[in-house]
């Protein structure tokens, strides 16, 4: 139970649409990316760009072709080309390009499911690198994950659900990886509530 705020207003969203024209991503853990077509196609999947010539419209490539290098620069993500298709990429690659996406659609709020879980460790830094990049752009990044030391370095506040309860609301800065492991299991359950983590 509970209600979301956006800005200070409650929304609702009936379609993942309706958070996109919200400024609200969602990055999942599968990246839900074509891997058949090219890294500007996924950037652009469902957003195209089109021009239109007597009368008939046209995908425009090149400007998408442009937007997809700059967004890629932005974040510091190296790709083959752009023409590349996305099941020749690393899982650093392709989470790059799940971001680029993401930010493809003017997103203010980026939630990421799980984004380092079967990463190699180089690729993990990576990844964790493209989150720091999103925050020094002034987006808010919601991080779903079980890596308490990943949350650690990215994070400022630390929610920690139990089944299917919220258990810990802590601030990074004022916690420790062994207190947020003890809501975890349950053994700092009875130590502080919820309400006096605020």
């Amino acid at each position: 139970e509970g209600v979301m705020m956006l800005d200070g207003e409650e929304v609702y969203f009936a379609s993942p649409q309706d958070a996109w024209n919200r400024g609200v991503a969602t990055i999942f853990q599968e990246l839900a990316l074509a891997g058949k077509m090219t890294i500007a196609d996924n950037i652009f999947l469902g957003r195209e760009i089109t021009r239109t010539v007597a009368g008939i419209p046209f995908l425009d490539r090149r400007a998408m072709h442009k937007r997809s290098r700059e967004l890629l620069e932005d974040l510091d993500v190296v790709v083959p080309d752009i023409h590349t298709w996305v099941e020749y990429l690393s899982g650093g690659q392709r989470q790059g390009v799940a971001i680029a996406r993401a930010l493809n659609i003017d997103a203010e709020v980026i939630v990421m499911d799980e984004p380092t879980a079967a990463l190699a460790v180089a690729e993990v830094r990576k990844v964790l690198e493209f989150i720091k990049t999103l925050r020094r752009q002034g987006k808010s990044v919601i991080l779903i994950s079980h890596n308490v030391q990943d949350v650690f370095e990215v994070s400022d506040r630390i929610t920690v659900l139990r089944r299917g309860q919220r258990i810990g609301l802590l601030e990074t800065a004022k916690t420790t990886p062994e207190e947020v492991v003890g809501y975890i299991t349950g053994a700092a359950e009875t130590k502080r509530r919820p309400e006096e983590a605020h």
